[in-house]
């Protein structure tokens, strides 16, 4: 049987993800952090979705609020319990980050590369697009 982490998972939304050297300062925090995550970069909305555990969380949240972004809005943020393997840190290898220009290419990523759908659910009810009940 597979053992289960306990990992803290974070859902931002800005107005938009243009600036190069601020998605730079965000991956050199990523790695320093050891978080697995992945940006929506581009035309609005942004979306940073990162999970690690809950002091790095913390840590690099308080690194993207003094980058200053537009519209920054806090979704979610919550522990969850994950398969070993399993969640964000099963696609994207702890320390990286992964930029998609595309919503519907990050919904599409998340759906495809997590075969049981908690981790595009968890995100689909996080930004508000279904309810708590979906």
């Amino acid at each position: 049987m597979a053992s289960t982490t306990t990992t803290t998972r974070l859902l931002i939304q800005t107005h938009h993800m243009t600036s190069k050297a601020k998605i730079r300062s965000l991956t050199l925090s990523a790695a320093k952090h050891r978080l697995s995550v992945v940006l929506k970069t581009g035309k609005p909305p942004g979306i940073m979705l990162a999970e690690g555990p809950a002091a790095s969380v913390q840590q690099w949240m308080g690194h993207v609020r003094r980058l200053r972004y537009k519209d920054y809005r806090l979704m979610k943020t919550e522990e969850v319990s994950c398969p070993e393997g399993k969640g964000l840190a099963g696609i994207v290898e702890p320390g990286k980050v992964l930029e998609i220009d595309e919503l519907k290419a990050f919904a599409r990523f998340l759906g495809d590369n997590h075969d049981d759908g908690n981790l595009v659910n968890w995100w689909r009810r996080g930004m508000g697009f279904v309810g708590e009940d979906k």
